[in-house]
C-alpha cells in the first residue's frame, strides 16, 4: 500500500497500491504561489526510497514493503519593481526580490519639499492591486505574480493671511498651492498710498515681484512651503506741491494739498480724479475760497416755497451766511429739494468726485462773490481745462448766461420782491425770478 503524509500548500497525486519494483508515478499539484520543494518516500520497515524526475512530475520504485509519500511546498519568490523619475519624489518598498504571496507590502513616499505622495497603483500584468493608506506610507497584500509600483506627487496647499493694517488693505487668495503663483492685489485709502509690503513664512521672508504704490498695483511671489503672513504699511500722500493752497489758480486736492496752476503744468490722472477745487479769492479779508468742479441750472425755489414771497435780507458779499443762517432760517419750515433746488444742491454738493473730509460746508455764492471769479477768470478758466471735462465744467461767459446768487433784490422802499440777483461774465449784474432756472456755481473757504 502507499499513503500520503501531511501538506500544506500543495498536494501529490499517487497511486493508493503498487507492485513490489515497479515504478510508481508521483504528480504534485502546489498551491498558487508556491511550488513544489521536495518529495520524500519512506519505507515502512524504515528508510527512504530514492525518488527521482523533474518540477512537479516525480517517480520511485516500489519497495519490498507499504511506503508514505510526503511532499513539502514553498513560497515562490516574486519581483516588487518600483518605478523611478517620478516627478517630485520617489518611493520604496519594504521588499523588491523575495516577496511572496500574502505578505504585506508597505510603500513609503519620498516626496520633495512642498509636495506629498499623492496616488499610488500597483499592478501587476493587467490587473490593479488594492492598495491601502493615506499619507506618505501605503501597503498592499502581495499577489501570486511579480508587481509595479507607480505614484504620483501633488503640491502642498499652505495657507495665506494678512496681519492687521491701517489706511489700506491687501487682497490675496487664503490659500495657494506650493510653487504656484500668489498675487496680492493693493488697495490704499483715499490719501494714501503703499508704503512697505512684505511676505514671509516662519522660515523666513518670500521675494516678492512687482512695482506701484497706488490703488490697484500688485505683488507676485511663488508660494513657498509653508504658511505665509502679508504684511503692509500705508502712508498719506501728498498730491500736491504745497501743504494747503494759498494763492488763485491753485488746484486744491481731496488731501488738503494743493498744486498752483502754470503754464505748461500737467497732472496725472490720480490729481485729475482727486482734485476738488480751484482757488478763486486769496486774501486777507474774504479767506482763501476755492470754486467747485462741477455746475448745475437749478432755480431758486419754487413759487409755492415758503421764501419765494417773503426773505430775510441777504447779503451781497457773504454767501456762506446767506447760505448756512438767513436761508435755513427763512426756510426752516420748508427746506428741501424740492423747494428750494438751488440752494439745496449747493449745501449737498457732491462735486465730480471723491470729496474726501471736504464734503460739507460748500455754498452758493453771493452775487458779489462772483466778481473776483470774472477778475481772475483766465487763470481760473485754464485751471478748470486741465482738469479735465471729466471733473470739471468750464463757466459760461456766453452771451446770455446768468448765473444765479444767494443775493436777494432789496427794493429802495426796503421790500423783498420775488427777484434774485444774477451776475453774467461780462461783469454785469441783473435780476431773474426766483423761479426761473439758473446756472449756479459753489465755493467754499479752505482756511
Amino acid at each position: 500500500s502507499i499513503t500520503k503524509g501531511s501538506m500544506t500548500n500543495g498536494d501529490v497525486n499517487v497511486a493508493s497500491n503498487a507492485t513490489y519494483g515497479s515504478t510508481v508515478n508521483i504528480s504534485a499539484s502546489p498551491a498558487i504561489g508556491y511550488q513544489l520543494s521536495g518529495v520524500t518516500v519512506t519505507k515502512a520497515s524504515g528508510g527512504t526510497v530514492n525518488v527521482s524526475g523533474g518540477l512537479n512530475s516525480k517517480s520511485f520504485v516500489m519497495p519490498e514493503c507499504s511506503a508514505t509519500v510526503s511532499a513539502s511546498f514553498a513560497p515562490i519568490d516574486y519581483l516588487v519593481s518600483v518605478a523611478n523619475s517620478i516627478p517630485n519624489g520617489s518611493i520604496g518598498a519594504s521588499k523588491t526580490t523575495d516577496a511572496h504571496i500574502g505578505d504585506t507590502i508597505t510603500i513609503t513616499g519620498i516626496p520633495s519639499t512642498g509636495y506629498a505622495l499623492d496616488t499610488v497603483t500597483v499592478t501587476s500584468g493587467s490587473n490593479n492591486i488594492a492598495v491601502s493608506g493615506s499619507g506618505n506610507t501605503r501597503s498592499f497584500t502581495m499577489p501570486a505574480d511579480n508587481v509595479t509600483i507607480n505614484a504620483s506627487f501633488a503640491p502642498l496647499t499652505y495657507s495665506i493671511s494678512t496681519s492687521a493694517m491701517s489706511n489700506g488693505s491687501v487682497t490675496v487668495a487664503s490659500s495657494a498651492t506650493y510653487g504656484s503663483t500668489v498675487t496680492l492685489t493693493i488697495a490704499p485709502n483715499a490719501g494714501y498710498e503703499l508704503g512697505t509690503i512684505s511676505a514671509a513664512t516662519d522660515s523666513g521672508d518670500v521675494t516678492l515681484s512687482g512695482e506701484g504704490k497706488t490703488s490697484g498695483s500688485a505683488r507676485t511671489f511663488a508660494m513657498p512651503a509653508g504658511n505665509v503672513t502679508i504684511s503692509a504699511t500705508f502712508a498719506k500722500t501728498h498730491l500736491g506741491t504745497k501743504d494747503k493752497p494759498d494763492a488763485i489758480g491753485d488746484i486744491v486736492f481731496n488731501d488738503g494739498t494743493a498744486t498752483p496752476y502754470t503754464a505748461g503744468l500737467t497732472l496725472t490722472d490720480q490729481q485729475k480724479a482727486a482734485a476738488i477745487a480751484v482757488i478763486c479769492y486769496a486774501d486777507q479779508y474774504n479767506g482763501i475760497n476755492g470754486l467747485g468742479l462741477k455746475q448745475a441750472k437749478k432755480r431758486f425755489c419754487k413759487s409755492e416755497a415758503g421764501a419765494y414771497a417773503k426773505l430775510e435780507q441777504l447779503d451781497g458779499d457773504n454767501g456762506f451766511n446767506n447760505t448756512y443762517i438767513y436761508i435755513k432760517q427763512a426756510f426752516k419750515n420748508d427746506y428741501s429739494e424740492e423747494n428750494y433746488p438751488a440752494v439745496w444742491w449747493a449745501t449737498h454738493y457732491t462735486g465730480s468726485n471723491n470729496l474726501g473730509s471736504y464734503k460739507d460746508r460748500w455754498y452758493l455764492p453771493a452775487v458779489n462773490e462772483y466778481r473776483p471769479i470774472y477778475d481772475n477768470l483766465t487763470v481760473i478758466q485754464s485751471a478748470l481745462a486741465l482738469i479735465g471735462s471729466e471733473y470739471a465744467d468750464p463757466i459760461d461767459t456766453s452771451s446770455g448766461c446768468q448765473y444765479g446768487s444767494s443775493t436777494q433784490e432789496i427794493r429802495a422802499d426796503g421790500s423783498f420782491p420775488n427777484w434774485i440777483k444774477t451776475f453774467k461774465f461780462d461783469g454785469n449784474i441783473s435780476l431773474a425770478d426766483k423761479i426761473y432756472e439758473k446756472k449756479i456755481l459753489v465755493l467754499r473757504s479752505f482756511d
